[in-house]
């Protein structure tokens, strides 16, 4: 988890008893009847990834600066999905490092930040404020972005991506620095994504200072 507020996450003593309940399951599945069973396997490979002895806490704000601590910047070279589930400022900058570093990604959207992020357009041209603008706007961003809606109350449209087939993955080192637009400096754009957008993130100086 990374957010800049709270403590860290605390599993409760559900979460234990879940994570203990699926660790039994999994110590039940044979190697031969992984070897016959497609439905084995599935179950095995969703136990052994979801059971966390405890969840990792990164105590700062989600936006291009992680890239700056090595540690961080490995986590998420190294991660395998980019989720926000009403992520307020954050959204957009999920959305693109996702598309950056050739991530699956999904957000929930809920605040908008009108004022913040002016240059945030729904299919009409104008600044998205509403969750429903801002859902088209992240919609937008690349090609072959998803949408459905979940089954919870308040806003539940989640909006999805996932790296296409063939396409190359982006070393953001090795391409010069972290230069781009939007909520996510990236060296260059994702497919899909048009080149007049711009966004929050400028940090004018530290781009001429890497085009330097």
């Amino acid at each position: 988890m990374v957010d800049p507020r709270g403590v860290g996450v605390t599993l409760t003593s559900r979460h234990k008893r879940l994570l203990a309940s699926r660790a039994a399951n999994r110590a039940m599945i044979t190697e031969t009847w992984l070897g016959v069973s497609p439905l084995a396997r599935q179950l095995a490979r969703e136990w052994e990834t979801f059971a966390p002895a405890r969840a990792d806490h990164v105590k700062a704000l989600f936006d291009e600066s992680l890239m700056s601590d090595a540690s961080v910047r490995e986590l998420i070279r190294t991660c395998s999905a980019v989720v926000g589930l009403h992520p307020d400022q954050a959204t957009g900058a999920i959305v693109d490092c996702g598309l950056v570093m050739n991530k699956p990604w999904a957000v929930v959207p809920c605040c908008v930040f009108p004022s913040r992020y002016p240059h945030r357009l729904d299919q009409s041209g104008k600044t998205a404020r509403t969750t429903g603008q801002l859902v088209e706007h992240l919609m937008g961003r690349a090609a072959g972005t998803r949408r459905c809606t979940l089954p919870c109350e308040g806003a539940s449209d989640a909006v999805w991506w996932k790296p296409p087939d063939g396409y190359m993955k982006r070393d953001v080192e090795s391409e010069g620095g972290l230069v781009g637009r939007e909520d996510w400096r990236w060296p260059s754009a994702p497919p899909g994504v048009a080149d007049k957008t711009r966004g929050p993130f400028q940090l004018k100086a530290l781009a001429d200072s890497l085009n330097e």
